[in-house]
């Protein structure tokens, strides 16, 4: 499968990204799919760090036996990266 890095650049919008998941990659993901939040100490964020992220939430299981999971992060200030490997309950 071959993404057009294009489609991605345009994504300005929550709804743009549910699209996008939906058209391009086939995510069998509802027009407004559930969500549930995370708090910073969940995260493993210290306090300079939750500073700066304004709400994480995880878009829920929309296939059964799902070893991961689609965060979603609102941030303000410069882009932060957090790499992470661990599993997310849900």
């Amino acid at each position: 499968m071959s993404i057009d890095v294009n489609a991605i650049s345009r994504i300005d919008s929550e709804a743009g990204l549910f699209d996008f998941l939906r058209s391009e990659l086939g995510w069998p993901l509802a027009e407004s799919p559930e969500t549930y939040d995370f708090y910073a100490d969940e995260m493993g964020l210290n306090g300079s760090d939750s500073g700066r992220i304004g709400r994480v939430r995880q878009i829920v299981d929309f296939q059964a036996g799902q070893p991961w999971g689609v965060l979603l992060g609102e941030h303000s200030g410069a882009l932060y990266k957090k790499p992470s490997a661990r599993g997310c309950g849900g």
